[in-house]
């Protein structure tokens, strides 16, 4: 599950957006981490691998970003923006791109020389938390390990929402325009949001399959079970069951309700399959039937 740890919670206090989800490096070591579906490499970006999944309180919410010149690998289409404009008290810049080294010095891929003004709508997810990179702190190129608070967007959300804002600004923009858009933006962040669905309630229902022995005799369908199946349940852990009668099928043991962070619920349910072994059945004289034991979990 979804680790939140107050000592490490990084929860934005800057007050332009609300609080969705929150993710440690325990998430991310399990594969269970938003950004482990997103970009997995911007994990490492972050403070300890903490950050909080944010949308703006408002209509709208501006975001700011120094960049490098167009051709440069840090342009306007960049994923990482502050809440700080730049120039203001406070406003640290950290690199767009990591440094790269060149004998003994660094040499930073953002040239700082552009500044970008992003307008993100209501409904947009972002992923906030403290930087885990040097910053830059004065305009002489000098930097330290000073912690920065940074957003990320996507990029594969960040190029249609910077081509929305340029048709606001530009004049061009019209409800329907505006409405193709946004939807377009919602089907990215819902495929994105599925897909780490799937993956989470896999690794919860994998990491379920040591229960499987307590909820042999305990899962809430077991009652219902036909009374031989019942019986024969202390020995399924060994894989091959025999018995007298015909029971070739699948029997659900257990049913229960999986919460997800993000508030939605899934039904789920662990089922039991026994599948007659031709191969390891006796003499059609003898009446012992050996079955194929195999369990499954199912959403």
């Amino acid at each position: 599950m979804v680790a939140v740890s107050m000592e490490h919670s990084v929860k934005p206090k800057h007050g332009l957006t609300e609080f969705r989800l929150h993710f440690t490096a325990s998430d991310h070591d399990c594969g269970q981490g938003l950004l482990d579906i997103v970009d997995r490499r911007q994990v490492e970006r972050f403070r300890r691998k903490c950050y909080s999944v944010t949308t703006p309180i408002d209509d709208v919410v501006k975001l700011y970003r120094l960049h490098g010149e167009q051709k440069s690998p840090a342009s306007d289409v960049g994923h990482f923006w502050s809440t700080v404009p730049p120039g203001s008290n406070g406003r640290v810049d950290k690199f767009s791109n990591p440094p790269t080294i060149q004998g003994s010095a660094e040499v930073c891929a953002n040239s700082y020389t552009a500044d970008d003004v992003l307008i993100v709508p209501k409904g947009i997810l972002l992923y906030e938390g403290f930087s885990s990179t040097r910053t830059r702190v004065d305009n002489e190129n000098r930097f330290q390990d000073k912690i920065s608070w940074q957003i990320f967007i996507p990029r594969q959300v960040v190029t249609p929402l910077l081509r929305y804002q340029r048709e606001l600004v530009g004049g061009q923009m019209t409800e329907v325009r505006s409405q193709i858009l946004l939807e377009k933006i919602d089907n990215i962040q819902t495929q994105l949001m599925m897909e780490w669905t799937r993956k989470y309630i896999s690794n919860v229902l994998a990491n379920k399959k040591f229960d499987i022995t307590h909820l042999l005799l305990t899962g809430n369908n077991v009652i219902n079970l036909p009374c031989e199946v019942r019986k024969l349940l202390p020995t399924f852990q060994c894989g091959v069951v025999k018995s007298s009668r015909q029971l070739s099928g699948r029997y659900t043991l257990h049913d229960e309700t999986m919460l997800l962070p993000n508030g939605v619920t899934y039904q789920c349910s662990l089922a039991v399959t026994l599948e007659h072994d031709a191969g390891s059945t006796l003499p059609t004289c003898s009446p012992i039937r050996y079955y194929r034991v195999r369990y499954e979990w199912n959403v």
